[in-house]
């Protein structure tokens, strides 16, 4: 079967012209991406066969207080994360950083079937600093078969 191209989204919380925020603290996370990946035109032949592909970035704005940030990927529901990455710079810079994410999901045949797969992001300080986040997104293509 060839190459099925399934569906594009895209999500951008801030294009980096506004106030940079400041970045909660764990337990509490900031969501700054929310796509929903559309998977009714996938092909019977190619349910077994999808593949989505998550990027993102995060602007951070290192203050004098550094303290690890993380982000996490979600799918549908669930509680777990299927992708995390941290960044920290040295304590003491005053440093403008991007993080980005570059995420691989192959969706479970009745992930497919339902119709729509959901991926969100969530930034969390690790604990209490001074760091910003600035311009802030997160997109994910799909594609189905093995051509």
């Amino acid at each position: 079967m060839t190459i099925q191209y399934v569906d594009l989204r895209l999500s951008m919380q801030d294009n980096g012209l506004g106030t940079p925020v400041l970045i909660p603290t764990t337990p509490d996370t900031a969501m700054f991406g929310d796509i929903g990946i559309q998977t009714t035109p996938v092909l019977p032949a190619n349910v077994e066969l999808v593949r989505v592909q998550i990027t993102g970035s995060v602007l951070l704005l290192f203050q004098k207080n550094q303290v690890p940030i993380t982000v996490n990927v979600y799918k549908n529901d669930d509680p777990s994360p299927f992708y995390t990455t941290s960044s920290k710079v040295p304590s003491g810079m005053v440093v403008t950083s991007t993080l980005g994410i570059h995420a691989m999901d192959f969706p479970t045949p009745a992930e497919v079937i339902s119709g729509q797969i959901r991926y969100t992001a969530t930034i969390t300080q690790e604990e209490k600093g001074d760091t910003l986040m600035s311009a802030r997104s997160l997109s994910g293509i799909a594609f189905a078969g093995n051509g």
